[in-house]
């Protein structure tokens, strides 16, 4: 249920932190149908030490990223902190950024 959405940038020039952001919130309204839809099923996403996001989809809908542009890798996500939960990265709950507490 929560994946791992990993994407592949231009290095020259390189895309800014809010268009990366705006890439990860187009790929998964194309595979959702809708921005709001993505919204709400984007949980985190990485701008430095890994380029991606991570949301909650099925099994079935995950297999809909691959192929899509700029989709490098679809993998499983898991806990940086199992104690507390925690899946890493910078936390979007709703449109909130919530920057990670974790060094990047």
């Amino acid at each position: 249920k929560h994946w791992l959405i990993v994407m592949g940038f231009p290095k020259d020039p390189a895309p800014t932190r809010e268009q990366m952001i705006e890439t990860y919130l187009g790929t998964l309204a194309t595979v959702l149908g809708s921005m709001e839809e993505a919204k709400k099923n984007m949980y985190a996403f990485g701008t430095t030490t890994y380029t991606g996001f991570q949301c909650t989809v099925d099994e079935e809908t995950s297999e809909k990223f691959k192929g899509l542009p700029g989709v490098l890798w679809v993998l499983p996500d898991s806990y940086i902190d199992v104690k507390n939960k925690d899946y890493g990265g910078d936390k979007y709950i709703n449109g909130e950024i919530i920057p990670c507490k974790y060094p990047t």
